[in-house]
């Protein structure tokens, strides 16, 4: 990146002309012609702008003195401030001339008055001819060549014996070999040269010595460190948030990738372009949206009481601000309150730029952590091979566990076949003898006894189905939401895509013939063959809005929902079946429905009884008393006190299950014992957390013992209890080695069909209705029960998914840039103030540079683009000024960071074209 200008500038010995006279003294009398951009502008810029220039908001008497038209209009008193070769008629003298003090301009009470060679520079400049010259860093680059001279002199050094010949000045003596070595080592790698390298160097006889030292320098890790200091504070970066608790921030790939980037010599609008909106950037790689971070340098927040919209309005305006800076060299700040006073920047100007940094998905607070969104994890080039070697080991085990297996897969479709008739004769369909609506649907009973919905369709419905049954002990209601035989649609609702939202499925039962009686069932379990991602079939169990939803894919589906206890009236079951639809979307009813009712015993979930807690014991040694005896391991007597202390059991029905809770912050062991009810024998699959050892019975078996030191948390043991048909008794005993203690209990899973939960669900689906998940689902049940050599492939492959998922976990983060899908809307702020919204903008850049050249929707990418185009007349400019000012300690340009009409004149602007061109 520009090495052959750094090249050309590192360690050069060069003595810099004299710099002009500031911008804001202007020029003086002398004998030639006076120049309009370095006499006179800066004159009227300090003096006359304020109230005569860019912002019409504060503009006096309609003059204008920032552009031509302006200048030379004809005023509304019909004079001319400005005639040209004229100074008797221009206004312009006359009124900063003028004798008496009301007249006179600037205003006394300004406090900015003309001196009288100022006033004289004015009128010597009128009478020339008043020539106008727009301001210098808005027009093009200019094709200038070197000047030509007596000695063979490289480009740079032809301009700068040039200007000091203008000047009446000579160059500096060329430095001697040790302090050109120093020089160059220090500007390219901030680092003294070695006595090693200052000896090499002497040695060295070669004309291209130096040429050889620069090459070693810029090949060396420290260029890169070097220079990505200087580009690193322009880009604000630190590691650290900056405000409230200013904890530590993950950027630093972004640091890393800056270095890389100079030291891999990066071409420069790459290097713009990737900072700006590498996100953007088709396909985008992980280098390139690490250097996007350039956007997330800034500082954020997390103090409580922060107002969303005002921090993410400040750190828009930050990136408009840092964008104007660092590549155009414009003080954006000053037009986000109103127009700038001094350049052609509008505030439509700064918003417009501000839309392009308005939709970054990110939050207001960084809560306080190294990686708030958007952030991506960062592999090296090391670690990204090791993810994609066990990427490919994967999909080798994975392809040898979906192989075919003729002989199982032929044993597997005839368990199937069993299966699925067992479940069709567990269920019998019910026969509705009404149906009504609450809202107008037309409820009309099929042939098939399902129930079509036809006629109005309203924004939300009830329907409500009733039935009997001669069964008395219920476990079981089914709801089929079915297309085809009448229903037109592939997915089963009425609204305009074809889905439904079913907010909640109620029951209530009755003995036969009396309604009057009916009692709501209570319904525990919810599964259904198919739900849309986010609207599981357990949002119909409650009485919230989200509810179950079904589009994704098309066909037919069912869902089951399962009782706390059998239900049911000797003599005849009364069923009253509501189907609420309920939801934010207006016309998300069912079309078609059938039910169903089943009275199998193993669809009833085991009932978890409240716990009971006693101890500790074994107070004196923690650890010890693990292992210890105190009564309960033999048999537990709720009644009977405990051990030798005769502790009594105490009810526990604030233990809920998925919570940790604390126990006694005393050394020894604690008992908790509850009981479990089980309509059918079944597996129950738990997690279960302790603070600190562990050990459970189940039916006074010792099923499991972990004497683990360790905080408590959910899930930390994973295992399977075998219950019993009826009652079964279930103890565990947590162990206390000292400090805090605590334990944790919840339900994962429940096998009550002989098979997992999700096994029973897929078997229960009609052929239609699977997916080839669902297919995969039975096939790694079946082919992990019946076969030892499948089920070890199964635990290779899951060793390098854990391997790769360790790996992946230990990534490091960085933040990155990354656009909300829909656009935030920007517009001006009135007075810069995030409530006070005036007009809204499109994105845009300053209408006094070249306009954009796409037309409809503009993002960062278009604007990163136009920043490094060509007849972008800033960017280069204001860059190989940094450089220059890196390396010789004053810009071209003094005023680094205002290339705007209060900046200096460069001193050298023929160099300063040049180097841009050349750049």
């Amino acid at each position: 990146m520009g090495h052959a200008l750094l090249l050309t500038l590192g360690g050069a010995g060069i003595t810099l002309a004299l710099c002009p006279a500031s911008a804001a003294d202007g020029g003086s009398l002398g004998d030639g012609a006076l120049s309009f951009k370095t006499d006179v502008r800066p004159i009227l810029s300090e003096h006359c702008f304020p109230c005569h220039g860019f912002d019409e908001n504060k503009r006096e008497a309609g003059l204008r003195f920032d552009q031509r038209e302006g200048a030379f209009a004809l005023l509304p008193s019909g004079e001319h401030a400005i005639v040209s070769g004229k100074p008797e008629n221009s206004l312009l003298v006359e009124r900063t001339s003028a004798i008496d003090s009301s007249d006179l301009m600037p205003p006394v009470e300004f406090n900015r008055p003309l001196n009288t060679d100022q006033v004289a520079i004015l009128e010597q400049w009128i009478k020339e001819g008043a020539n106008w010259e727009e301001h210098w860093s808005f027009a093009p680059v200019s094709d200038v060549a070197p000047p030509t001279t007596t000695e063979p002199l490289g480009p740079i050094d032809a301009f700068i014996r040039s200007r000091l010949a203008q000047s009446d000045l000579e160059p500096s003596p060329e430095a001697n070999p040790v302090t050109l070595l120093r020089r160059v080592t220090y500007d390219l790698t901030g680092l003294p040269p070695t006595p090693e390298e200052v000896e090499a160097f002497l040695k060295d006889p070669s004309p291209a010595a130096y040429s050889t030292v620069v090459d070693r320098l810029l090949e060396s890790p420290r260029y890169g460190e070097h220079m990505g200091r200087y580009w690193l504070d322009a880009a604000r970066y630190g590691d650290t948030h900056g405000l409230h608790l200013d904890n530590f921030r993950s950027m630093w790939p972004y640091r890393d990738w800056v270095i890389n980037a100079f030291n891999e010599n990066q071409p420069f609008d790459d290097f713009v372009v990737e900072q700006l909106a590498g996100d953007l950037l088709p396909e985008p790689t992980i280098e390139q949206q690490v250097g996007s971070g350039f956007n997330r340098c800034n500082v954020t927040s997390a103090e409580g009481g922060m107002i969303a919209a005002e921090y993410l309005s400040l750190y828009a305006k930050d990136r408009t601000e840092t964008t104007g800076t660092v590549f155009l060299g414009l003080t954006m700040i000053c037009a986000q309150c109103h127009n700038h006073k001094y350049d052609a920047i509008s505030m439509q100007d700064y918003y417009g730029l501000y839309a392009f940094f308005n939709s970054l998905d990110e939050d207001a607070s960084d809560k306080n952590i190294a990686n708030p969104k958007p952030s991506i994890q960062v592999p090296t080039r090391a670690q990204q091979a090791d993810l994609a070697a066990l990427d490919a080991k994967r999909e080798d085990y994975v392809a040898q566990l979906d192989a075919p297996l003729p002989e199982l897969d032929a044993q597997q479709a005839g368990w199937e076949s069993e299966w699925r008739q067992r479940l069709a004769d567990r269920w019998l369909i019910l026969v509705p003898e009404s149906a009504t609506s609450a809202h107008g649907t037309e409820l009309v009973r099929q042939g098939d006894d399902s129930i079509l919905a036809q006629g109005p369709n309203p924004a939300k419905e009830t329907y409500e189905i009733l039935a009997h049954s001669h069964i008395s002990d219920i476990t079981g209601v089914r709801l089929e939401a079915l297309v085809g035989e009448g229903s037109p649609a592939s997915v089963p609702g009425r609204a305009s895509n074809q889905n439904f939202v079913l907010t909640h499925f109620q029951v209530e039962a009755f003995p036969a013939g009396h309604p009057e009686l009916a009692q709501e069932v209570e319904l525990v379990s919810a599964q259904a063959s198919f739900s849309q991602d986010k609207y599981p079939v357990t949002g119909a169990l409650d009485e919230a809005i989200s509810g179950w939803a079904g589009l994704g894919i098309g066909g037919s589906r069912s869902a089951t929902f399962i009782a706390a206890e059998p239900f049911g009236f000797e003599g005849g079951t009364g069923i009253r079946v509501k189907l609420k639809h309920e939801s934010q979307f207006p016309q998300h009813n069912l079309g078609r429905v059938r039910l169903a009712i089943t009275s199998e015993p193993a669809l009833v979930p085991a009932k978890l009884g409240d716990w009971h807690s006693v101890g500790p014991f074994g107070e004196s040694n923690g650890q010890k008393s693990l292992s210890e005896d105190f009564g309960p391991e033999e048999s537990v007597n709720l009644g009977a006190p405990v051990g030798v202390a005769q502790l009594n059991w105490v009810d526990r029905p604030e233990y809920a299950d998925g919570k940790v809770h604390p126990l006694a912050n005393t050394p020894g062991s604690t008992y908790l014992y509850r009981e479990i009810h089980a309509q059918t024998p079944r597996s129950l699959r738990v997690g279960v957390g302790s603070d600190d050892g562990i050990r459970i019975w189940l039916n006074g078996t010792l099923i499991h013992d972990n004497p683990v030191a360790r905080g408590v948390a959910l899930d930390q043991d994973s295992l399977e209890l075998p219950l019993e048909q009826g009652r079964n008794e279930l103890l565990l005993k947590v162990a206390n080695y000292g400090g805090a203690a605590g334990f944790a209990f919840r339900k994962i899973d429940e096998s009550m069909d002989d098979v997992p939960s999700n096994v029973g669900a897929v078997l229960g689906l009609a052929s239609a209705e699977r997916t080839p998940e669902h297919d995969k689902t039975i096939k790694y049940y079946y082919r992990g029960s019946h076969s030892p050599s499948w089920l070890k492939s199964r635990e290779a492959r899951d060793s390098v998914i854990a391997e790769r998922t360790a790996l992946q976990n230990s990534l490091p983060t960085t933040l990155v840039s990354k656009d909300l899908a829909k656009r935030r809307p920007a517009h001006i702020l009135i007075r810069g103030q995030y409530d006070q919204l005036g007009p809204e903008v499109q994105p845009a850049v300053p209408a006094a540079l070249p306009p954009l050249d796409k037309e409809g929707p503009l993002n960062r990418l278009d604007l990163a683009h136009w920043i490094v185009r060509e007849d972008n007349p800033l960017t280069s400019r204001v860059t190989v000024n940094r450089f220059w000012q890196q390396f010789f300690g004053t810009g071209l340009v003094k005023t680094s960071e205002d290339f705007g009409i209060q900046g200096e004149l460069p001193s050298h602007p023929e160099l300063l074209d040049w180097l841009a061109r050349h750049f």
